[in-house]
């Protein structure tokens, strides 16, 4: 990276670096060490004294082998990096050089003698440079009072110009030396307190990095919202169970229930009441209005979607609310798996005219002799829903399919990266949409259940959409279902055991609520089917089991459940891996501060190269986390600031 670089071990296994060049060779030991010149030595003493001995005196080249070489890493970098832009070998006379040499030394250094002698005391001051420019300056002075004694008065002229000029290099030469220096010495400074810092002292900072909510679960927890979802989608199947056999309810329902499940399906008109119930099914006009309303928020989801998914910036800084903890992606995929059944059944059944009553006075609207042309637009808007809805769904399995590494190891997989995004070393939990699937277990008809799931949505919608109301009709939503059950029972799709027993339940609730409903639908002559004692019967099967549903919910609440990876199983599992996940962290905030300032200087370049060696070393010991990415990261930077640089000038 920096030259040619020589790695050779002593005894102990001690590395000490060699530095070579065509001109001299060098090498950098503790204070009290040689470094050599041609006929002499200077010896930096331990409290930063410049000493002489001969060359015939020890030299680093005699040096014991076992002699403890304690300097770190950092150190060797950054001489090294001196040594890259210093090929100048320092040349003087035996002893006498020597001792002049000591006396330009102390000249040289004047005010700034303090400086350079703390400077001397580290590693980063090519001692040989800096004589041989001071000697190369003394001989110009010679040479310009040589001339003035000659009396020539044209270099008499140029003299001052030459000692002016000379003074001038002289000091912008100590400037560079020194702001060199200071970036050298501020990274050297950083690098250190980073090392002194103790592994008890990283693990400590990092678990505090790690917050959870009030509940105990960490920000990639799904173990609430996959709950809500879990009973919003059954009670919005309740909604549809009185959309396809609205009659076949009690009473009761019809004037208590209806509204709150209507309320869910997202069928407004509907929820007021049951006289608009018949209002709307009469009207050719309502029906008309009601499709117009639910296409313009259709068409709305669509254009938003194609907007955040094309318009970068729109898609990155939505992206970027997850620093004022809002996690926007998450909660519109929650939404719109929340609407994905609601608006198909909706559009479904106000473009097809699917509504039907056994009452003598409701004459329901014919949409197919009130509108002869209409209709066929409508029967074009409903299939364009449904293609819609298939989309929607096959996109989720392509993006489960592309996102997973194996149908056995997919949750070890989704568990390393909540790991890397609770500790904050990579953002693909969120920017590669984890939360879609993080819910599931491994194995293909576990990972994909979420594509199972709305698969049985969109058929009962289809069943809704091409039969009419009848035995057959609730038959076939009942196998369906029947299918369903038996495919939770024997799968349990979720990581979350309290997720498996709630969706247990309410199928079970679902399966036995739909078969009652076919048997009253198929005319079977009993007195349970009565009104008030089928209220009752439906009060009791519903009652019992939300009551068992209820009682989860507390119990999980009392006991506060978690999610499958919590704070302490974090913990456990970045055991002995915190500087690790520092490095990365600190390359990370190194590049966001790179870009967005576009600056690139000497000690950017230093800490680049330190991060880069750091992560390397890091990824050839352990294998736990992505460092290539970081690596291509950085480079990736490097040359990003390059190339504006480039466009800039």
């Amino acid at each position: 990276m920096f030259g040619n670089t020589i790695l050779s071990s002593g005894n102990g296994g001690d590395r000490q670096p060699v530095f070579e060049d065509n001109h001299h060779t060098a090498m950098y030991g503790e204070p009290g060490d040689v470094m050599e010149s041609s006929r002499s030595s200077i010896m930096i003493g331990k409290h930063g004294q410049v000493l002489t001995r001969p060359r015939s005196a020890a030299s680093p080249m005699n040096k014991s082998p076992t002699q403890k070489n304690t300097k770190s890493p950092l150190d060797y970098m950054i001489m090294e990096h001196v040594n890259d832009h210093s090929h100048i070998t320092s040349s003087d006379g035996g002893d006498g050089g020597a001792s002049q040499r000591d006396n330009l030394i102390n000249n040289a250094f004047g005010s700034t003698g303090q400086f350079f002698g703390d400077l001397m005391n580290g590693p980063g001051f090519n001692l040989k440079a800096y004589n041989h420019t001071r000697l190369q300056q003394l001989h110009r002075i010679v040479q310009t009072r040589e001339g003035s004694l000659r009396g020539s008065v044209k270099e008499q002229k140029k003299g001052p110009e030459i000692l002016i000029q000379s003074s001038k290099t002289m000091k912008e030469q100590h400037n560079t030396q020194g702001s060199k220096a200071n970036a050298m010495l501020k990274v050297q400074s950083d690098h250190a307190s980073d090392q002194n810092s103790t592994q008890i002292v990283m693990e400590h900072s990092v678990v505090n990095d790690i917050k959870p909510n009030k509940l105990g679960n960490l920000e990639i927890s799904l173990f609430w919202e996959e709950k809500a979802l879990i009973i919003i989608r059954f009670i919005q199947f309740y909604g549809f169970l009185l959309m396809i056999m609205y009659e076949t309810f009690p009473f009761q329902v019809r004037e208590t229930w209806s509204h709150f499940f209507f309320f869910m399906t997202g069928s407004f008109h509907f929820m007021i009441g049951q006289t608009y119930y018949y209002e709307v099914i009469q009207s050719i006009d309502l029906i008309v209005k009601n499709l117009a309303g639910y296409y313009v928020f259709l068409i709305l989801i669509i254009v938003t979607y194609f907007v955040i998914v094309f318009n970068r910036t729109i898609h990155y800084r939505l992206v970027k609310l997850r620093k004022e903890g809002l996690f926007f992606y998450k909660w519109a995929f929650w939404f719109a798996e929340v609407i994905y059944f609601p608006l198909m059944l909706n559009v479904i059944t106000f473009s097809t005219c699917q509504f039907h009553s056994d009452k003598m006075a409701i004459v329901v609207a014919n949409c197919t002799k009130d509108l002869p042309n209409g209709y066929t637009i409508m029967m074009v808007l409903a299939l364009f829903v449904l293609v819609a809805g298939l989309l929607y769904n096959v996109g989720i399995g392509i993006h489960i399919f592309r996102e997973k590494i194996s149908n056995r190891l997919n949750e070890d997989h989704i568990r390393k990266k909540e790991i890397e995004f609770t500790v904050g070393i990579s953002e693909m939990w969120l920017t590669r949409y984890f939360f879609v699937f993080s819910s599931f277990r491994s194995e293909i008809f576990k990972m994909y259940h979420r594509v199972i799931f709305n698969t049985m949505a969109y058929l009962f919608v289809l069943i809704h959409a091409g039969m009419p109301q009848g035995a057959a009709k609730i038959g076939l939503v009942l196998a369906l279902f029947t299918i369903f059950t038996f495919y939770v029972l024997g799968t349990r799709p979720y990581r979350s055991g309290f997720s498996n027993i709630l969706l247990v339940l309410l199928s079970g609730i679902y399966m036995i609520l739909t078969f009652v409903l076919l048997l009253k639908q198929t005319g079977l002559k009993s007195a349970l089917f009565v009104d008030n004692y089928f209220y009752g019967l439906l009060i009791l099967i519903n009652g019992f089991g939300w009551f068992l549903v209820a009682a989860m919910l507390i119990f999980m609440l009392v006991v506060r459940a978690q999610w499958s990876l919590d704070k302490h199983q974090v913990e456990k599992a970045i055991q002995g891996q915190e500087l690790t996940i520092r490095y990365i962290k600190d390359a990370r905030k190194f590049r966001q501060r790179v870009v967005k300032s576009k600056k690139y200087g000497e000690e950017e370049a230093l800490i680049m190269d330190m991060l880069q060696r750091n992560l390397q070393e890091e990824f050839n010991k352990l294998y736990n986390y992505d460092f290539k990415e970081e690596l291509k990261g950085l480079v990736h930077s490097r040359y990003r600031i390059y190339e504006m640089r480039t466009h800039n000038v």
